[in-house]
């Protein structure tokens, strides 16, 4: 990937207006997957950048606490909790149970996130991943 297709993409993320979208979270989210070389989970967390910008129209979006979008490692995390193949098509739905079980009061994009730190975690427990990171052992 070369540094002038990189200056390129973040051109087209800079370039997004009011205008262009409703100040809600979904709807940059779904803008910012038309863009070339933004794939969902860089999508969502621009979306998260973003709305925790003081200034920015999303730092006050209707959704800021019930946005969250799929990324590889949250769908592979719903999978190891329901035991069960979760995809994009089933994400909503699960994420929402999962925040009713946990009974979950904050961002639901942290949700997501805690999703894919249990899909790390759970690939290290079973022995069907790896840690990136080097930890002792005890």
């Amino acid at each position: 990937m070369s540094i002038t297709f990189c200056v390129e993409v973040l051109q087209k993320v800079i370039d997004i207006t009011p205008a262009k979208c409703q100040p809600n979270c979904e709807d940059y989210f779904h803008w910012f997957k038309r863009i070339d070389g933004l794939g969902s989970f860089l999508c969502a967390q621009i979306v998260a950048d973003l709305k925790n910008t003081i200034g920015h129209p999303l730092a006050g979006a209707p959704d800021w606490l019930t946005f969250s979008a799929p990324g590889p490692g949250s769908l592979r995390g719903l999978s190891w909790y329901y035991h069960d193949k979760i995809t994009e098509s089933s994400y909503n739905a699960a994420i929402q149970e999962v925040a009713r079980d946990l009974e979950w009061e904050f961002c639901m994009q942290d949700l997501q996130n805690c999703m894919c730190e249990f899909d790390k975690y759970c690939r290290v427990l079973t022995g069907t991943g790896r840690s990136k990171r080097k930890y002792a052992a005890y």
